[in-house]
């Protein structure tokens, strides 16, 4: 809480004079009125104890005024009168710290609504330029993911086309360049690293892996088989038929064992 705020929660003498002006009512001569001051704050400032204090003296104000107090009747309305002067004192400071605790709640509701409404204002307008900015980069970026995508398309497009003209002809020279037709076909299964890694989709990493994956199985059964295990696509196996050729992988050494007749 700053000091400004700290200074403007602060009951001016005035107001408390203001607020304190129901005691008017017990000053009156006689307790004919007296009752009247405390209704009004126990209503207003929301306090039963000072409503049913006004009930109690507007009773006793009453029974004071009958005439069969005799001689006591002023003696008795001096006592009425007097106690109506001490209980106001009594409750106007709790009178004054409720009514000006509420006009301190109203005040801080107040400010704190017209700040709300000044932050939601400058949230609106700093969400407006950032949206416009924003919706100016996201058109940006999708015109060039459009352009990327068509350009992929296009590449997709004539890679089936060619392999599409290869596998029809049935001819590897459809999609290889011309300088492999005097190539001799590699070996699947006798070829090194090196030689392996010339094919069409495998590398030198896949092609070590490949050798290593032979030594261990005894040989690839076909081309498919050797495909498979290298993870080419339908159109680098058209061209693999072309560019390379399998042997039928060397037999294991014979096991010799009981043989029983049924």
């Amino acid at each position: 809480m700053t000091a400004t705020r700290d200074a403007s929660e602060v009951p001016t003498v005035g107001w408390m004079l203001g607020a304190s002006a129901w005691m008017v009512t017990t000053a009156i001569p006689g307790p004919a009125a007296a009752w009247l001051g405390f209704i009004v704050i126990g209503l207003v400032g929301r306090m039963p104890r000072w409503l049913f204090t006004g009930i109690g003296l507007g009773v006793l104000a009453v029974i004071s005024q009958m005439s069969f107090w005799g001689p006591w009747e002023s003696t008795v309305n001096g006592v009425v009168y007097l106690g109506g002067m001490v209980l106001a004192l009594i409750a106007n400071p709790a009178w004054l710290r409720a009514l000006w605790a509420r006009r301190v709640a109203a005040g801080r509701a107040r400010t704190d609504a017209r700040a709300r409404s000044g932050g939601s204002s400058s949230r609106r307008r700093s969400r407006g330029g950032a949206g416009a900015s924003a919706s100016s980069a996201a058109d940006n970026r999708a015109a060039k993911a459009k352009a990327e995508k068509d350009a992929a398309a296009e590449k997709d497009e004539a890679r089936r086309l060619a392999d599409r003209a290869g596998a029809s002809t049935g001819s590897y020279f459809a999609a290889a360049p011309a300088d492999d037709s005097s190539r001799e076909p590699v070996d699947v299964n006798t070829a090194d690293t090196r030689l392996l890694s010339t094919l069409p989709g495998v590398t030198r990493s896949r092609a070590r892996s490949l050798v290593r994956q032979r030594e261990r199985n005894g040989g690839f059964a076909s081309l498919d088989a050797f495909a498979t295990a290298a993870g080419l696509q339908p159109h680098e196996l058209v061209r693999l038929r072309a560019a390379a050729t399998c042997s039928p992988p060397p037999r294991g050494p014979r096991r010799f064992g009981r043989q029983v007749d049924y």
